[in-house]
């Protein structure tokens, strides 16, 4: 979306920017350690900033893709992050999920739709509507394999106009989490103009 002026595209990221602070937050409370946005890129050209999520190729990412109209997510957490944000997610009932198949998965999908719930609503309420999200998609793969199907099925869902690349770290527990949003043409135009 070459047209998106500099106020729009300004707009857009301070949206984001916000949403992503309070993302930052909800990983605090699940693991009981600060983390905090390290940062948050906007390509209109999605080979740009997304290069090097691009190259890696080793099978040990949990991703977690969640769709709503107008756009998608994608969460991405190395095989250590995603071990210490599961296991502290379920740390209340640890008893109780302690033998249950695909765990870290389960968790992690719960933990993402958690997650993106203020980023959510800040784009709802830019968008002056109600957005639905989808059961979050969690599996392991690389993050090559994660991002392609994401990029495909934002392609396939419409025009896709705009992506933010979040990244979330804690240095404590030396952690990250990629969030990854992928946005639609008449989803940008609509928020860019609030």
């Amino acid at each position: 979306m070459s047209g998106l002026s500099d106020a729009g595209k300004s707009a857009l990221t301070a949206i984001v920017a916000a949403g992503a602070e309070e993302c930052a937050a909800k990983l605090a409370d699940f693991t009981h350690h600060p983390w905090s946005v390290e940062s948050v890129t906007l390509s209109l050209d999605e080979a740009g900033p997304f290069a090097d999520l691009m190259a890696g190729v080793a099978a040990d990412t949990y991703g977690s893709a969640i769709t709503f109209p107008g756009g998608s997510f994608l969460l991405l957490y190395s095989g250590k992050s995603g071990y210490l944000i599961s296991s502290a997610f379920t740390r209340d009932f640890q008893d109780r999920v302690e033998g249950m198949s695909k765990r870290e998965i389960l968790a992690l999908g719960e933990a993402s739709n958690i997650l993106i719930n203020p980023l959510v609503g800040r784009l709802a309420k830019a968008w002056g509507a109600s957005l639905i999200i989808s059961s979050p998609k969690t599996a392991i793969s690389s993050r090559r394999d994660h991002l392609t199907r994401s990029l495909e099925s934002s392609k396939a869902g419409g025009n896709l106009a705009a992506t933010f690349a979040v990244k979330l770290v804690s240095t404590q527990l030396f952690s990250e989490c990629h969030l990854l949003l992928f946005l639609d043409a008449a989803m940008v135009e609509k928020i860019a103009k609030a």
